[in-house]
Protein backbone atom coordinates (compact mmCIF):
# COMPACT_ATOMS: atom_id res chain seq x y z
CA UNK A 1 0.00 0.00 0.00
CA UNK A 2 1.35 3.39 -1.00
CA UNK A 3 2.08 6.06 1.60
CA UNK A 4 -0.58 8.33 0.08
CA UNK A 5 -3.22 5.61 0.50
CA UNK A 6 -2.14 5.00 4.08
CA UNK A 7 -2.41 8.71 4.88
CA UNK A 8 -5.88 8.90 3.30
CA UNK A 9 -7.05 5.93 5.37
CA UNK A 10 -5.58 7.45 8.55
CA UNK A 11 -7.21 10.83 7.80
CA UNK A 12 -10.59 9.13 7.39
CA UNK A 13 -10.10 7.26 10.69
CA UNK A 14 -9.21 10.51 12.49
CA UNK A 15 -12.25 12.26 11.02
CA UNK A 16 -14.54 9.42 12.19
CA UNK A 17 -12.89 9.44 15.63
CA UNK A 18 -13.43 13.20 15.99
CA UNK A 19 -17.10 12.87 15.06
CA UNK A 20 -17.59 9.92 17.42
CA UNK A 21 -15.90 11.45 20.46
CA UNK A 22 -16.37 15.21 19.99
CA UNK A 23 -19.31 15.51 17.56
CA UNK A 24 -17.16 17.78 15.39
CA UNK A 25 -15.09 17.28 12.25
CA UNK A 26 -11.32 17.41 12.62
CA UNK A 27 -10.99 20.92 11.16
CA UNK A 28 -13.26 22.28 13.93
CA UNK A 29 -11.65 20.38 16.79
CA UNK A 30 -10.16 23.58 18.25
CA UNK A 31 -13.71 24.52 19.31
CA UNK A 32 -13.47 21.89 22.06
CA UNK A 33 -10.64 23.71 23.85
CA UNK A 34 -11.72 24.19 27.44
CA UNK A 35 -14.15 21.26 27.51
CA UNK A 36 -13.55 18.75 30.27
CA UNK A 37 -13.04 15.11 29.28
CA UNK A 38 -11.92 11.99 31.08
CA UNK A 39 -8.39 10.98 30.16
CA UNK A 40 -7.25 7.37 30.41
CA UNK A 41 -3.57 7.14 31.35
CA UNK A 42 -1.55 4.15 30.14
CA UNK A 43 2.13 3.34 30.51
CA UNK A 44 3.24 4.96 27.24
CA UNK A 45 0.33 7.18 26.18
CA UNK A 46 -2.92 8.86 27.21
CA UNK A 47 -6.30 8.54 25.53
CA UNK A 48 -9.72 10.20 25.70
CA UNK A 49 -11.38 6.79 25.45
CA UNK A 50 -10.53 3.43 27.02
CA UNK A 51 -8.16 1.28 24.99
CA UNK A 52 -8.17 -2.49 25.25
CA UNK A 53 -4.51 -3.32 25.78
CA UNK A 54 -2.90 -6.63 24.86
CA UNK A 55 -1.02 -7.90 27.92
CA UNK A 56 2.32 -9.66 27.86
CA UNK A 57 3.07 -12.75 29.90
CA UNK A 58 5.35 -12.29 32.90
CA UNK A 59 8.69 -14.12 33.01
CA UNK A 60 7.46 -16.21 35.96
CA UNK A 61 4.81 -17.73 33.66
CA UNK A 62 7.44 -19.35 31.39
CA UNK A 63 6.70 -23.03 30.85
CA UNK A 64 3.13 -22.86 32.16
CA UNK A 65 0.31 -24.20 30.01
CA UNK A 66 -3.07 -22.46 29.97
CA UNK A 67 -6.34 -23.57 28.41
CA UNK A 68 -8.07 -20.52 27.01
CA UNK A 69 -10.97 -19.62 24.74
CA UNK A 70 -10.28 -17.50 21.66
CA UNK A 71 -12.25 -14.24 21.72
CA UNK A 72 -10.89 -12.70 18.50
CA UNK A 73 -9.15 -14.27 15.48
CA UNK A 74 -7.98 -12.55 12.32
CA UNK A 75 -5.40 -12.38 9.58
CA UNK A 76 -4.71 -8.65 9.28
CA UNK A 77 -2.36 -8.89 6.30
CA UNK A 78 0.78 -8.80 8.47
CA UNK A 79 0.12 -11.55 10.99
CA UNK A 80 -2.32 -14.20 12.09
CA UNK A 81 -3.66 -13.11 15.47
CA UNK A 82 -5.50 -15.17 18.08
CA UNK A 83 -6.64 -13.16 21.09
CA UNK A 84 -7.79 -14.74 24.32
CA UNK A 85 -8.51 -13.77 27.89
CA UNK A 86 -6.64 -15.18 30.86
CA UNK A 87 -7.53 -14.13 34.41
CA UNK A 88 -9.55 -11.19 33.07
CA UNK A 89 -6.75 -9.80 30.86
CA UNK A 90 -6.49 -9.86 27.06
CA UNK A 91 -3.48 -11.69 25.55
CA UNK A 92 -2.48 -12.49 22.00
CA UNK A 93 -0.72 -15.29 20.19
CA UNK A 94 0.48 -14.15 16.80
CA UNK A 95 2.20 -15.63 13.79
CA UNK A 96 3.93 -12.71 12.08
CA UNK A 97 4.74 -12.94 8.37
CA UNK A 98 5.45 -9.31 7.47
CA UNK A 99 8.63 -7.39 8.17
CA UNK A 100 8.76 -3.74 9.17
CA UNK A 101 11.26 -1.66 7.26
CA UNK A 102 12.10 1.20 9.60
CA UNK A 103 13.79 3.26 6.89
CA UNK A 104 10.53 3.45 4.91
CA UNK A 105 8.18 3.17 7.92
CA UNK A 106 6.30 0.41 6.09
CA UNK A 107 5.37 -3.22 6.52
CA UNK A 108 6.37 -5.62 3.75
CA UNK A 109 4.80 -9.03 3.36
CA UNK A 110 7.36 -11.81 3.13
CA UNK A 111 5.65 -14.34 0.80
CA UNK A 112 7.83 -17.29 1.88
CA UNK A 113 7.25 -16.53 5.55
CA UNK A 114 3.50 -16.11 4.96
CA UNK A 115 3.32 -19.50 3.24
CA UNK A 116 5.18 -21.15 6.13
CA UNK A 117 3.03 -19.43 8.76
CA UNK A 118 -0.18 -20.43 6.95
CA UNK A 119 1.00 -24.05 6.76
CA UNK A 120 2.05 -24.00 10.41
CA UNK A 121 -1.32 -22.52 11.42
CA UNK A 122 -3.29 -25.11 9.45
CA UNK A 123 -1.19 -27.96 10.86
CA UNK A 124 -1.44 -26.68 14.42
CA UNK A 125 -5.16 -25.82 14.53
CA UNK A 126 -6.76 -27.81 11.70
CA UNK A 127 -8.32 -24.70 10.15
CA UNK A 128 -7.48 -22.89 6.94
CA UNK A 129 -6.48 -19.27 7.55
CA UNK A 130 -9.43 -18.26 5.34
CA UNK A 131 -11.73 -19.88 7.93
CA UNK A 132 -10.08 -18.18 10.91
CA UNK A 133 -13.35 -16.66 12.18
CA UNK A 134 -14.50 -20.21 13.03
CA UNK A 135 -11.85 -20.25 15.78
CA UNK A 136 -13.74 -17.73 17.93
CA UNK A 137 -14.97 -19.54 21.08
CA UNK A 138 -12.57 -22.39 20.22
CA UNK A 139 -10.48 -23.59 23.21
CA UNK A 140 -6.73 -23.90 22.78
CA UNK A 141 -3.79 -24.63 25.06
CA UNK A 142 -1.15 -21.91 25.27
CA UNK A 143 2.36 -22.48 26.57
CA UNK A 144 4.45 -19.44 27.35
CA UNK A 145 7.99 -19.83 26.01
CA UNK A 146 10.56 -17.17 26.72
CA UNK A 147 12.12 -15.94 23.48
CA UNK A 148 15.47 -14.24 23.56
CA UNK A 149 16.64 -12.28 20.54
CA UNK A 150 20.23 -11.19 19.99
Amino acid sequence: MELKEQLEIKAKQVEEWCMEHFNLPFDRLAETIGERKDVYCYDNFNSVFPVKMIQKFDDDMVGQIFEVEIVHAEDDGKKISLQFEYEGELYESKMQYADYLDARKEWFINPQKRKKQYEKFEEKFGFLVGEIEKMIRFCICVKWILSIYF
